[in-house]
């Protein structure tokens, strides 16, 4: 889990406050660590926006603030705690490391890396779109497996029924094929036959590994946060605010 606390020297603080600065100390502390960790979660998560093309809402609410508890005294604390579910996938470009297939998003052997037709959101592995083109590529070579026995079994018998041949019996459709094109491994759509220039078209692309760029800098959003919050003005104008609280609460 990706995460941070923030805490106070408390007794060093109370040393220097007069009687109702005393009075309130604690309570300012807590607002204090609670305001920078609220800010430490927004940049946090205005770094994901800027760095993940088209990010999905789950992915922008990664962040969980536990707040600080003015009881606590000088053990007090808060911290932003990244979520599991999206620690497991923000982890990589987070930190740049290598995704292997196991790894959250991955499959158990390779690693699904490319998609004609994505998600709205950019991602690769569009479920409907993956699985009706699974599923035609493995009707397809079916249908091609049967083909191939029926022109077996019709060997020497004289001239083969034109609608054994596959490119009468698809209609002259663009088959598919499962391999590896200039060192691609996917699935790829073949020349249209009934169309002139027709080229191969890349549906699926797989890898063994994915080496992941660094695009989250979760580092510098977080100390740009602390940085911009914890200071000593913030703290004297959240500290006289309890002080005035504290002056007219009854």
């Amino acid at each position: 889990m990706v995460s941070a606390v923030f805490n106070f020297d408390v007794p060093a603080i109370q040393r220097e406050l007069d009687a109702v600065g005393r009075q309130v100390l604690l309570r300012a502390v807590a607002q204090q660590l609670d305001d920078v960790a609220f800010l430490v979660r927004n940049k946090v998560t205005d770094e994901i926006r800027r760095s993940v093309d088209r990010p999905r809402p789950f992915t922008l609410r990664p962040m969980k603030v536990t707040k600080a508890k003015w009881r606590d005294g000088d053990s007090m604390f808060s911290s932003v705690d990244m979520q599991p579910a999206q620690a497991s996938y923000l982890w990589f470009p987070i930190t740049g490391e290598t995704r292997r297939p196991g790894d959250p998003g991955t499959a158990r052997n390779d690693i699904l890396s490319f998609s004609a037709a994505p998600t709205a959101y950019g991602g690769a592995f569009n479920k409907s779109v993956f699985k009706r083109l699974s599923k035609k590529a493995k009707d397809e070579t079916t249908r091609r497996a049967a083909l191939r026995a029926q022109r077996a079994a019709l060997r020497g018998t004289g001239r083969l029924p034109r609608s054994l041949k596959w490119v009468s019996a698809s209609r002259n459709a663009p088959g598919l094929f499962w391999g590896a094109v200039s060192g691609t491994h996917g699935l790829w759509q073949r020349p249209a036959a009934s169309q002139p220039g027709s080229r191969l078209r890349l549906l699926l692309a797989f890898q063994p590994i994915v080496r992941t760029p660094v695009t989250i800098h979760y580092d510098a959003a977080l100390t740009d946060g602390y940085d911009q919050q914890m200071t000593e003005v913030n703290f004297a104008r959240v500290l006289q605010d309890k002080k005035t609280w504290w002056i007219n609460r009854t």
